[in-house]
């Protein structure tokens, strides 16, 4: 019998786990796996391991380590976060993107069979987009029978609202979850300076009139100055029961503009800050 390879599922949720696994093999019998992808750079993205069947004639990568290959151990993602690649110009992305990859089954050097993995954000959701009274887009699970602790996404210097990490979220959590913008988008401060964390208070009383959300039970995540800005915002309002930074400040920063004052304000005033100071050598990088 020729070599079986099964992956299964061939369409997944980025995040959950891949089965990969070769039947119809000789008891001991050394054969390869490669994934390959590729990034929304055009960049080719490859990893490979070697594996010995069992006396059953099988190799299952959730419970046999490789031989050799991108990774060591066992480890069921193993093929997929060791890949790399050889780029084809001076920047790589740190977030490569690869909806489509490819587990192909090699034998005594020769292509034996492939199959097709199909890797998706979300699904299930249902999307509304806000402007007002707060500007963002809400991303609610579907089939929710009863009301769920809701989580607020912000992102960083970059302006508008992180769409894509909410539905993430959403869809992996089921959880009803908001992206929300503070600033960079109609309607609100075209520059990332005295923001006010009304902004945040805004989102809570919206939250609190939706049916699928628990009242005054919230969970903030923001990136970068979205995680200084949440980081802070949990020390005001009492709702928020749990907060997440990714790569935040401890200190508040400046605003980034050209008022030289604080990046928030609350009731009105604006909080006390770090100055930015840009040396000469900096400022000849960018220009």
């Amino acid at each position: 019998m020729e070599p079986e390879l099964i992956v299964q599922p061939q369409q997944v949720l980025i995040g959950d786990p891949i089965r990969i696994q070769v039947n119809n093999l000789s008891a001991n019998q050394m054969v390869k796996l490669t994934v390959s992808g590729q990034d929304q750079l055009g960049n080719i993205w490859n990893s490979e391991a070697t594996f010995q069947a069992k006396a059953t004639g099988t190799v299952d990568i959730s419970t046999d380590a490789p031989v050799e290959g991108s990774y060591q151990g066992v480890d069921q993602a193993g093929l997929f976060w060791s890949m790399t690649c050889k780029p084809t110009s001076e920047y790589v992305t740190p977030f490569a993107v690869m909806r489509f990859l490819t587990v192909t089954l090699m034998v005594d050097g020769e292509k034996k069979v492939s199959q097709n993995i199909e890797r998706i954000a979300y699904q299930h959701i249902e999307q509304q987009n806000l402007t007002e009274p707060i500007v963002g887009v809400f991303f609610k699970p579907q089939e929710i029978t009863q009301p769920t602790p809701a989580l607020i996404v912000l992102g960083g210097s970059e302006g508008g609202y992180n769409q894509g990490w909410a539905a993430v979220l959403a869809s992996k959590t089921r959880m009803p979850t908001l992206a929300l913008a503070y600033f960079g988008l109609a309607g609100l401060p075209s520059t990332l300076e005295n923001i006010p964390l009304e902004t945040i208070q805004k989102a809570i009383d919206w939250l609190n009139q939706q049916s699928t959300v628990k009242k005054d039970c919230f969970g903030l995540i923001g990136a970068s100055r979205g995680g200084e800005l949440a980081i802070l915002a949990a020390s005001i309002f009492p709702q928020i029961k749990a907060v997440v930074g990714y790569t935040p400040s401890g200190i508040i920063w400046e605003g980034i503009g050209n008022q030289n004052t604080s990046a928030w304000t609350f009731q009105g005033k604006p909080f006390p800050y770090l100055r930015v100071m840009i040396s000469d050598e900096m400022n000849q990088l960018f220009l």
